[in-house]
C-alpha cells in the first residue's frame, strides 16, 4: 500500500464490533458491544450476534486498544517546541499508528514539574480523541506533588531536566519514599550516568548498566513502583532480570530493528540517533528474544519527534507513533499474538491501574483493528506527526493498521 493515509470516523462511542479478537489470554470469533465507551456485552454465541457496526475478516486480528506508555508531546505552558509536535498532533499519529492510549513525557522546554503545569495539558488533553496520561518531572529542584506517576532523567538527554550526579538523585528521591504519601508512587527512570557521558558522549553500554543499577538501588532503598525506560543492552536487562525486583522495564521498536551493523542499509541512517543509541547486533537479539521470552513488559515508542532540520545540527531522537501498529505486524511474525496483546495493552493497562487490555464487561471499549497480511511502505506522506519524517522510510512492514477504536469511536485507516 502506497498511499496517503485518510483517517475517517465512522462511528460514535456506541458500537457493535464482530471479528476475532485476541488479548492476553484467549482469542474468540464473536461480537463485543460498547456503549458509553464501556465494554458491556461479549457474545460469542453465533445465534445471539446483533446487527454488527463493524465487521472484520477474520484473517485480521481485533486486539485491545494498543497503549503507548512513552511519547514526548513537545507541548508546555509556554509553547517553545510546539513547531515540531503538540498533544492534537500526538492524538492524530497515535490514532494513525493504532495507539488508543498515550503517557506523555515531562522534558518539554518549560518542564512539567508542577500541578499547575499539569493541569493546564490535562485541560486541553481532555478535548482529544485518545486518552492521556500524564509524568511529572523529577528534577533537582523539584517537590513531590498530588500525583501518581514521576519521570526521572538520571543523565542529560534532551531538554534541562535532569541530574548531574547520583548523589543528588538519591537524596532527592528519598521525598518520594513509601511511607510518606498514601500510594506509593510510580517512577520511570531513563537511566544512563552522567559521570560517564561526560566523559564518553557516545554513551557507551557500561552507561546504562551503572544508572540501572543505581535505580534499582534506589526503587528498592525507598520502596517505589519502578519501572526501567527503553533498555537497550544485554548487561542492562541482565541487571534487571537477575535483580529480582518487582520492576518492569520497556523495549523501543527501534532498539529491535536497527543495531550498529545494520543500520546504514536504511535511508534515513543519518537520522538514527537518540538516547540511548542503538547498539551492537547481539544486544538487539538478545532484546529481541527477551521480548518474545517475557522478560520485557512494554513495547514503548519513546516517541520524539523533531524536524530534519534540527536532526541536521545533531539532536537525538526519532519519531515512532505514526508506525507503532506497523512495527507491531513485524513482531507479529515472531512472537504470538497473546503476547503481542501483553505488550501492547494488557501491561500497560496495569501499569496504569486502567481497564486497557481487557475484552470482557466494564473493560475499556478501545481496540486496534490489525491486518496482518497487506504490506506497507513507509512514506512521509503516510504519516500524522507534525515533524513529517519517520525512521522507518522506504522499510515495507508485512500489514497495516486497518482501524483503531478509542472508546467505541471507530477510525477507519484507509
Amino acid at each position: 500500500m502506497e498511499c496517503t493515509k485518510e483517517i475517517t470516523v465512522e462511528k460514535e462511542s456506541n458500537i457493535v464490533i464482530q471479528g476475532r479478537f485476541v488479548d492476553a489470554v484467549k482469542e474468540f470469533y464473536g461480537q463485543v458491544v460498547v456503549s458509553d465507551g464501556i465494554i458491556t456485552d461479549v457474545i460469542t454465541k453465533h445465534s445471539d450476534f446483533r446487527k454488527p457496526d463493524a465487521e472484520y475478516n477474520p484473517n485480521n486480528i481485533i486486539f485491545p486498544g494498543f497503549v503507548d506508555l512513552h511519547v514526548h508531546s513537545r507541548e508546555d505552558p509556554k509553547g517553545a517546541e510546539q513547531h515540531k509536535e503538540d498533544l492534537s498532533t500526538i492524538a492524530a499519529a497515535a490514532i494513525n499508528g493504532g495507539v488508543v492510549a498515550v503517557m506523555d513525557m515531562p522534558n518539554t522546554k518549560h518542564a512539567i514539574t508542577t500541578m499547575a503545569d499539569l493541569e493546564l495539558k490535562q485541560k486541553k488533553a481532555k478535548e482529544l480523541p485518545i486518552d492521556f496520561h500524564f509524568y511529572l518531572g523529577i528534577g533537582p529542584e523539584t517537590k513531590p506533588a498530588n500525583h501518581r506517576f514521576y519521570k526521572v532523567f538520571m543523565a542529560k538527554s534532551v531538554g534541562e531536566l535532569y541530574f548531574r550526579n547520583f548523589e543528588s538523585l538519591d537524596a532527592k528521591m528519598a521525598l518520594y519514599k513509601k511511607g510518606i504519601f498514601s500510594e506509593p508512587k510510580v517512577v520511570s527512570f531513563h537511566c544512563e550516568d552522567p559521570a560517564m557521558i561526560e566523559q564518553d558522549p557516545e554513551r557507551p553500554e557500561i552507561s546504562e548498566l551503572s544508572a540501572i543499577n543505581k535505580a534499582l538501588d534506589i526503587i528498592k532503598k525507598y520502596q517505589l513502583v519502578g519501572n526501567i525506560c527503553h533498555v537497550s543492552t544485554r548487561i542492562g536487562l541482565q541487571a534487571i532480570i537477575n535483580s529480582g525486583l518487582r520492576v518492569t522495564c520497556e523495549v523501543t521498536p527501534h532498539h529491535l530493528l536497527f543495531d550498529e551493523s545494520n543500520f546504514r542499509n536504511y535511508k534515513m541512517s543519518d537520522f538514527i540517533t537518540m538516547n540511548p543509541p542503538i547498539r551492537t547486533k547481539e544486544d538487539r537479539e538478545f532484546l529481541l528474544q527477551a521480548l518474545i521470552n517475557s522478560q520485557i513488559d512494554l513495547l514503548a515508542s519513546d516517541h520524539a519527534p523533531h524536524l530534519l532540520e534540527e536532526k541536521e545540527k545533531g539532536i537525538r531522537g526519532v519519531p515512532n507513533l505514526d508506525t507503532y501498529g506497523l512495527f507491531v505486524t513485524y513482531l507479529m511474525q515472531k512472537m504470538n499474538p497473546h503476547n503481542i496483546a501483553r505488550i501492547t495493552s494488557y501491561n500497560p493497562g496495569k501499569f496504569l491501574g486502567e481497564a486497557y487490555g481487557l475484552i470482557e464487561k466494564n473493560g475499556i471499549g478501545s481496540f486496534t483493528v490489525i491486518n496482518p497480511n497487506n504490506p506497507t511502505r513507509v512514506m512521509h506522506e503516510l504519516l500524522k506527526t507534525k515533524c513529517s519524517w519517520s525512521p522507518y522510510e522506504d522499510v515495507v512492514f508485512p500489514g497495516k493498521v486497518e482501524a483503531t477504536i478509542v472508546r467505541g469511536r471507530l477510525y477507519n485507516i484507509t
